[in-house]
């Protein structure tokens, strides 16, 4: 697993790690990055065409915990800007960020990248 971080210590101890971590580095590279292409593809293309930055809002809501006021913030935008572009995130990628079962699923799509 930490073979393929880009980046950090060469050897981690376990409460360092995440258990996402573990349970991503127990998949095959090739495997994840299917499943980070197939869900946050069309969030990537519409980023792209409009030069929006929907998946940083949704980084940001994650990295924040889904606390709408507190991404808000970082991102200096007002909440119901947040509000709409988390629902075309869901539009997009038929995950809704209020479910945790999706927001896991956003959440380890992202973190797959870095495995």
């Amino acid at each position: 697993m930490l073979r393929r971080s880009p980046h950090g210590p060469a050897v981690r101890g376990f409460a360092e790690l995440g258990t996402h971590r573990l349970l991503l580095g127990l998949v095959d590279s090739e495997t994840l990055r299917g499943f980070s292409r197939g869900l946050l593809g069309p969030l990537r293309e519409h980023d792209d065409r409009r030069g929006s930055d929907l998946e940083a809002t949704l980084r940001t809501f994650l990295d924040h915990d889904g606390q709408w006021a507190a991404t808000a913030a970082a991102l200096h935008i007002h909440v119901n800007t947040l509000r709409n572009r988390l629902a075309k995130i869901a539009e997009l990628t038929g995950r809704d960020v209020g479910r945790t079962e999706d927001r896991v699923d956003l959440f380890l799509a992202l973190a797959a990248e870095t495995s």
